[in-house]
């Protein structure tokens, strides 16, 4: 989220920039964190991923790949467990699916199991994420 951008300013600029398309927000499907689970700038910049998830309708543009995707697709929601991703992506394509009149809060969506995994790939990772360190807190260590 960009200085003096609101959550649904935020939400257009990142769908547009990664997909081509233009939306407008319709709904909050949730809000995702966990206080288990810190990244560690170089520096030792602390700060604790929260993802907004909504859903949008398409008002335009055309879908292309970018820098940041490189190729498209939908799932029925049946198909959603047969595809590779990671925890956290899978729980939110099923929470958009559920069409809740709520927002789901998720405030514990990464388990110790995965912290370990979240941690190689980051490091291995070719993005901003991989000058970062994964640290658990230590609630998440159990002390």
């Amino acid at each position: 989220m960009e200085a003096g951008e609101s959550f649904s300013e935020a939400c257009q600029r990142e769908v547009l920039e990664e997909t081509g398309l233009r939306v407008r927000v319709k709904h909050l499907v949730g809000v995702y964190t966990t206080p288990n689970l810190l990244l560690e700038y170089p520096d030792g910049n602390k700060w604790q991923l929260v993802v907004l998830h909504f859903e949008a309708d398409i008002i335009g543009g055309e879908l292309q790949p970018s820098d940041e995707s490189t190729e498209f697709c939908y799932f029925l929601r049946d198909e959603i467990d047969r595809l590779n991703m990671n925890e956290l992506d899978r729980r939110r394509a099923f929470d958009s699916f559920e069409r809740n009149s709520e927002a789901v809060i998720c405030d514990n969506f990464v388990l110790k199991e995965r912290i370990e995994k979240l941690r190689g790939s980051l490091k291995n990772s070719g993005t901003l994420e991989s000058l970062m360190e994964v640290r658990m807190t230590d609630k998440a260590k159990g002390k």
